[in-house]
């Protein structure tokens, strides 16, 4: 990234969108300890799977592994407190999660229509 002449110091926002399911853990934890190192002021907008031990979880799983999918990163995605032991483990200090029916619910109505 330092060839790259990012300023580290630039609030930065990372997005990702089903990236860190499919990677082994150790290479998204490495990745993720190294944007933390990193910069200065960074953010994470992470789109992920969660509460894969529901009746949902469990058929997506199943009908993604009957494809030929392989989910290394399954580990972090069983529940809320795996992903956020996630990030505060990389040296993340604030991790905030929210899932799509909380933010659908926290739109106004009007905004919807």
């Amino acid at each position: 990234m330092k060839v790259s002449k990012i300023d580290f110091s630039l609030p930065t926002l990372f997005i990702s969108e089903c990236v860190f399911f499919y990677i082994a853990p150790k290479y998204g934890d490495t990745l993720l300890s190294h944007i933390s190192a990193c910069f200065d002021n960074v953010a994470f907008l992470h789109y992920e799977p969660i509460n894969l031990h529901d009746n949902f979880g469990k058929v997506m799983y199943n009908n993604l592994q009957n494809d030929g999918y392989h989910m290394s990163g399954f580990q972090y995605c069983t529940n809320r407190e795996s992903q956020i032991s996630r990030y505060i483990n990389n040296n993340f200090q604030k991790v905030n999660i929210l899932t799509l029916n909380e933010i659908y619910n926290e739109i106004k109505k009007p905004e919807l229509d």
